[in-house]
Formats: C-alpha cells, sequence, structure tokens
C-alpha cells in the first residue's frame, strides 16, 4: 500500500472522528459581512438562464425565503428527527439561490442580514455532516465517489441537494470575513481539503456521449450535462468556495490546527491518475491562494513543523517512480517558491527558506535542470521557466546582503572616472539569495546543451540587469571567470552571449572587471578554440574604444603575451587548410587589438616590442 492510498485512509478516519460541525441547527446572530469577489456564474446553474426578475418577484422571492427561515429557526426544536430539519433547510435552498444568485457583494448581507449568520452555520455544519455520512463504512474510493456524486450537479441540470449546498456557499463566502468565520467554526475548511484529497482517489469518467432518458411523455430527452462536464463543474464551484475561504486568515489557521494544510502539499506532488490530474490544479491553486494571502507567522511555523518543504522536495525526487512529465515537476516548483518568496517578503521569515535548503532542495534543482529531456518542445518550455524561477528565487530572502569591503576597496585600483560602487535598491529586484543563484552556475558549468546554456546566460543578464548592485553581491561566486573555464567547449551562440555579459560590466555599470578579464587572457592563451578567441579579441577591442583606461588594464594583466600567442599560433602555414579562413580573422582581430593597445600610449609600445622578442 503506498504512501498516499495510507494517508486517504485516515483521511477518512479523521472525517469521522472530528467532533465539530456535526449538527445542522443554525445558530443566531446578526454580523456584519465585508465586501468580497463576486461568486462566479456557474454557482447555481439552474438560475443563470431564469428570465430577468422584476421588483416585485425579487422582493416576494426575498420574503417568501426570510419566511421559510423563521419557520425552519422557530420550530426546528420540535422537529423529532435530524433528517426533518434537514428537509426543511434543503427546501430553503433553491429559493436562495434563485433569489441571490445574481446580486453584487454585500446585498446578502444586506437584505438578509438578520437571518444571514444562522443560515450560513446551519448550511455549513450541514454539508459537513452530509460529508461525514459518505465517508463512514467505505473505501476511500467509495466515499470520494459518494462524495463526488453528492455535490455535482444533476445530469438533468437541476442543482440536486449537495450541488445546491456548495452553490449556497459560494454565494455566502463572498460575503466577508464574518461568514467566512462562520464558516470557519463549522470546520468546513477543513472538511473541504479532505475531500480534497479523497477526489484523488475518483475513478475515471467514461468518454460517452451525454445519454438519453425517456421523459414522462415518452419522448426521449437528451441530458444537459455529461458526467465530464458535471465532474468540471463540481471543480469550479468547488474550487470556488475553497479558495475564497482560504484567502480568510483564521481558516488557513484552522487548517493548520487540524493538520490538515500539510495534505494540499502532499497532493501537489503525489503520484496521481491522469483522470484527477484537476484536482491536483485546484490543491495547487489552494495552496497559491494560502501563500499569497494567509501566509501568517502560525501557519509558517506548522509548516516548518511539518516539514511540508521538505516532503515537497522528497516527493518530487521520487517522481520517477511514476510517470509525470517535467512539466509538471515545474508546476510543483512554482508552488513551493511561491511559499519561499511570500514567506520572506510577507512574513518576514526565512524559516521556509532555510527549510528548502537542509532537504538538498538547491541541489536537487541544479540535477533537475541537467537531467531535463530537452527531446520536445514542452520540456524545453518546462526548463526555461524553472530556469526563469531559479532566477526569481536569487531575490527571495529577509537578509539583506552587503557588497564585500574587499571588493569595495579593490575596486579603486582600476576604475574608469565615473564609475561608483552602486548601493542595492532592496526593492524585490535584488540579489538575496546566493545559493538559487549558484543552481544557475552549477547548470551551466555542467551543461552539455546549448538551449540551457543559452536560458541560463540569458536569466543571469536579467539578474544584473535588474539591480546595478546585482553583480557585486554576487562577486564571491565568480561566475563569469568560472563560465570562461568552459567557454570555449561551448556553441558559438553561448559565446556571444559570454562576451556580452562582460562587456555589459564595462559598458553599463563602468565596471573595470579584472577577474573576466584574466580570465579571457587564458582563453586566448589556451587557444582551444578559434572562434571563441576571435569573439574574446572582439569584445576587447570593444572595451579599449569605451574607455582608455583599459590600455593600461589589459598591459598589467599579461593581454600582449595573450594576443602575439594568438596572432604566432594562426599563422597559415601552421595551419590545415580548412582552419585558414577562421584564423586568418582571429589574425586580423588581435592585429586590431594590438594598434589600439600601441596607439597614443608609450608604454604599451615598449611591452609590445619587449614581448614580441620573446616570440
Amino acid at each position: 500500500m503506498s504512501s498516499r492510498e495510507l494517508a486517504s485512509m485516515n483521511i477518512v478516519r479523521r472525517l469521522l472522528s472530528s467532533s465539530s460541525g456535526g449538527s445542522v441547527e443554525g445558530a443566531a446572530g446578526g454580523m456584519e459581512s465585508e465586501a468580497g469577489d463576486q461568486s462566479i456564474s456557474s454557482s447555481s446553474l439552474e438560475y443563470s438562464s431564469t428570465a430577468v426578475k422584476t421588483p416585485e418577484q425579487e422582493l416576494l422571492g426575498l420574503n417568501h425565503l426570510k419566511k421559510l427561515h423563521y419557520e425552519y429557526t422557530r420550530h426546528s426544536s420540535n422537529l423529532s428527527q435530524a433528517s426533518d430539519k434537514e428537509l426543511k433547510l434543503y427546501a430553503m435552498l433553491p429559493l436562495f439561490c434563485n433569489v441571490f444568485s445574481s446580486v453584487a457583494p454585500k446585498v446578502i448581507s444586506e437584505k438578509f442580514k438578520d437571518e444571514i449568520n444562522a443560515f450560513t452555520i446551519a448550511i455549513s455544519r450541514l454539508l459537513v455532516t452530509e460529508v461525514r455520512r459518505r465517508a463512514s463504512n467505505q473505501s476511500t474510493e467509495a466515499a470520494a465517489a459518494a462524495i463526488a456524486t453528492f455535490m455535482e450537479v444533476e445530469a438533468s441540470g437541476n442543482g440536486g441537494q449537495g450541488w445546491h449546498l456548495l452553490s449556497s456557499l459560494s454565494l455566502l463566502v463572498n460575503e466577508g470575513d464574518a461568514q467566512a468565520e462562520v464558516m470557519t467554526a463549522a470546520s468546513l475548511p477543513s472538511t473541504l481539503v479532505k475531500c480534497l484529497y479523497l477526489f484523488f482517489d475518483l475513478p475515471p469518467i467514461s468518454d460517452d456521449e451525454a445519454t438519453e432518458e425517456a421523459s414522462d411523455g415518452g419522448e426521449a430527452k437528451r441530458e444537459e450535462y455529461s458526467a465530464k462536464e458535471r465532474r468540471l463543474l463540481l471543480q469550479k464551484l468547488f474550487i470556488q468556495v475553497l479558495m475564497k475561504l482560504c484567502t480568510y486568515q483564521p481558516a488557513v489557521e484552522e487548517l493548520a490546527r487540524k493538520d490538515d494544510l500539510t495534505l494540499l502539499f502532499s497532493a501537489i506532488t503525489s503520484e496521481c491518475p491522469a483522470h484527477n490530474i484537476m484536482w491536483r490544479k485546484t490543491s495547487a491553486d489552494i495552496l497559491l491562494t494560502i501563500s499569497r494571502h494567509s501566509l501568517s507567522q502560525p501557519v509558517i511555523s506548522y509548516l516548518h513543523g511539518k516539514g511540508c518543504i521538505s516532503l515537497c522536495v522528497e516527493n518530487m525526487q521520487k517522481s520517477n517512480d511514476y510517470p509525470v512529465t517535467p512539466l509538471e515537476i515545474v508546476e510543483m516548483f512554482v508552488t513551493v517558491f511561491c511559499f519561499l518568496k511570500d514567506s520572506t517578503s510577507s512574513a518576514s521569515s526565512e524559516t521556509l527558506l532555510e527549510d528548502f535548503r537542509t532537504c538538498q532542495g538547491y541541489i536537487f534543482l541544479s540535477e533537475f535542470l541537467l537531467n531535463v529531456d530537452q527531446k520536445d518542445e514542452e520540456s524545453r518550455e518546462a526548463l526555461r521557466n524553472l530556469v526563469l524561477l531559479v532566477a526569481s528565487l536569487t531575490f527571495c530572502g529577509h537578509t539583506e546582503l552587503k557588497i564585500p569591503p574587499t571588493l569595495a576597496s579593490s575596486s579603486t585600483l582600476y576604475q574608469m572616472d565615473s564609475f561608483e560602487l552602486p548601493e542595492p535598491v532592496n526593492r524585490g529586484s535584488t540579489v538575496r539569495n546566493l545559493l538559487a543563484f549558484q543552481v544557475l552556475q552549477t547548470a551551466f558549468l555542467k551543461s552539455q546543451s546549448e538551449y540551457l546554456d543559452t536560458i541560463v546566460l540569458d536569466a543571469v543578464s536579467t539578474i544584473y540587469s535588474a539591480d546595478n548592485a546585482n553583480y557585486f553581491l554576487s562577486d564571491s561566486l565568480n561566475f563569469l571567470p568560472q563560465c570562461a573555464e568552459k567557454i570555449s567547449f561551448k556553441s558559438v551562440t553561448v559565446q556571444e552571449k559570454f562576451f556580452h555579459l562582460v562587456e555589459f560590466l564595462v559598458h553599463q555599470l563602468r565596471h573595470v572587471p579584472c577577474k573576466e578579464l584574466i580570465a579571457i587572457s587564458l582563453i586566448l592563451k589556451a587557444q582551444s578554440n578559434q572562434e571563441c578567441c576571435q569573439l574574446a579579441v572582439k569584445s576587447l577591442i570593444s572595451l579599449i574604444k569605451f574607455d582608455a583606461i583599459f590600455k593600461n588594464v589589459l598591459r598589467e594583466i599579461g593581454m600582449f603575451e595573450a594576443l602575439i600567442g594568438c596572432l604566432s599560433s594562426s599563422s597559415a602555414a601552421n595551419l590545415a587548410k580548412s582552419e585558414v579562413q577562421s584564423s586568418t580573422a582571429l589574425a586580423e582581430a588581435v592585429t586590431v587589438a594590438l594598434t589600439d593597445l600601441i596607439s597614443g600610449n608609450q608604454a604599451n609600445a615598449n611591452v609590445f616590442r619587449h614581448v614580441l622578442k620573446r616570440w
């Protein structure tokens, strides 16, 4: 039995053992609600096509609804059986949806204000009760099917009891925190999350067309919705209710207290049958909502204590054991990254970021980038998206990085007159996470893929451009000097991007990158790739023309020896016929570079003559 199957069985047990929210009898209340978003048009399908009602019709419907609710609350204590109470409550739901299906937020609170709290808690408890009934004494598969069938719209398009319950809740949840509080008190958020986890065990839906059934008149009548459409409509309505609840912080904290929040993290990274992928996407959407709106310190402490980030990484590492595409893995990463990012920005906590480090998350990222099969377009897209995510992760962190004092002091040795060491902007575009940057570095150094090389350098270029201080903040990694050691073995396209990055340091940051220039001199001395050497020399020429200080800088780092060595080895007499063209181009570029270096600089002319004699 898999870990997910065991977890599903535990969910059923927890549904049955929970003590709160079991009664359907409402409680009185009159709290004012806050504004919320309008519900989706599918919240009550059978009412979406209803003709526009006149004010008189609306008033008549509202008054009838209030009368029914009054009778329910007045006589509920006299009803001998709970089923009688439920029937009276169910009788109100279609009317409630009819009256309020198309109104703006707050209208329900205004027109139904004396009844809204009692009504909300009653239907919240009723849904919780109905879910527990269907989870009782059943396997996880049977429980999931029973719950989903109960909540789905009927094939004819009529609501059905469960659909009416969800539709009513979808209207009420938009009324603000007051109603969300009532629903939370009835354990609705935790119940819905348990249902969501069980839905992973739903059986597949037949692809058959909607069947036909005989009407009362004996004529064949086509069903309004097929089984697949009903399931999709359920998902849409289900996610609306749960997402809205999860914008309410106490509801998410309830999920933490009842230990249901970890189910969502397990859901997004665990094996899931192809026909139930939509429920994995639903789980991810719920988590993204939580990350964006409800990431309080108690929630972060819960996620840390339960090892939710570690759980995700561990499950993703096991993804080879079941069918999963690279794009699906990236979607899992998206959710995890949002929690890492939002926890550092909104909650000012690096707890989850540290959890990601301790569970070897960065190592897994590096390995995944290197192992993605890039044969199809979807995989390449997944790889590109993940590199962009890693690049954005470099900006995540509560602690601000400082430019090393040694770099600040050494920067005055060779610098252009206009250079000023930039101050970090620290507005969400400043490097704060060197471990994420190191993932990009490792991927480039170990990569044998032109595509990966290209998108990594593009990502680094974006990072450097986002804040002028970013290059200096990441200086300790020696990204460009280390890349220079491998650049001769990369494609021409990648080489061009590398040298453009070096030129960026000069042209945009007005910095003299001595370490990078020394690395380039080593490329020229090695002469392992003629085209790479030619590109390197062209970059040097652009730097010399940009500022005369580079005439002195290149002399001091020994560039004359490298250039003259290139000129000597590129002699046509020593080359095969196929190499003559490229070597000639290199020789021409070297000649231009040497001419520019010597022109107007007597010290360089003397060094040139001295080095030339040695050759």
